[in-house]
């Protein structure tokens, strides 16, 4: 069997009777900028911050490659509606550091024969890399001595919290993106929760 690409509970493979690969690939990288008025001369360019990349290719899901188009599109509504992310990996190359969301799949052309089963479906997928928010400690959170929203503070506001503050719970733990645990050929990511 030869791996195409893997998405989480997905794998995009050919093999001796099957074929299950995308067509029409697209990726977008992008970098966010922001006009700057001075109201004399052109605007200047403020340079904000990276956009998220965004993925989107096709899939042919049909009997006639080995494939059963209603329970692989039924892998891939589910895997939308969970909302979880997983590493993107094509020809054995993640596309990121960070994970991707499988954001939408949109079902055409689909043939269906005489017992109403789907014959054919030609599944759009459009991915987006995910990046868990960085929340910023707001006035309210700082005032309270608790550290906040994932920062924590700075040293001088730890030396100025009043006693007792170790026995507060600890934050919910941060979901980390997958770790490449190999090279080469046999290459993986290690999903670790």
């Amino acid at each position: 069997m030869a791996v195409v690409a893997i998405w989480g509970p997905y794998v995009w493979s050919v093999k001796r009777g099957s074929i299950n690969t995308f067509h029409n690939y697209a990726r977008k990288t992008a970098y966010k900028t922001e006009p700057v008025e001075d109201g004399r001369n052109k605007p200047g360019t403020h340079r904000a911050a990276p956009e998220l990349t965004s993925v989107t290719f096709s899939v042919l899901l049909a009997r006639d490659l080995g494939i059963s188009p209603e329970k692989q599109i039924t892998i891939l509504r589910d895997a939308c509606e969970a909302g979880e992310p997983y590493a993107l990996i094509i020809g054995n190359k993640p596309q990121s550091q960070n994970r991707f969301l499988l954001k939408s799949v949109s079902e055409k052309n689909a043939v269906f024969g005489p017992l109403a089963q789907m014959h054919v479906v030609l599944a759009d997928l459009e991915l987006e890399e995910y990046r868990i928010e960085m929340a910023k400690p707001d006035a309210s959170t700082e005032s309270s001595g608790g550290g906040g929203g994932g920062g924590g503070g700075t040293t001088e506001e730890k030396e100025t919290e009043p006693a007792g503050n170790e026995d507060e719970t600890p934050e919910e733990p941060v979901h980390v993106p997958p770790v490449y645990t190999g090279a080469g050929g046999g290459g993986n990511y290690n999903q670790e929760r």
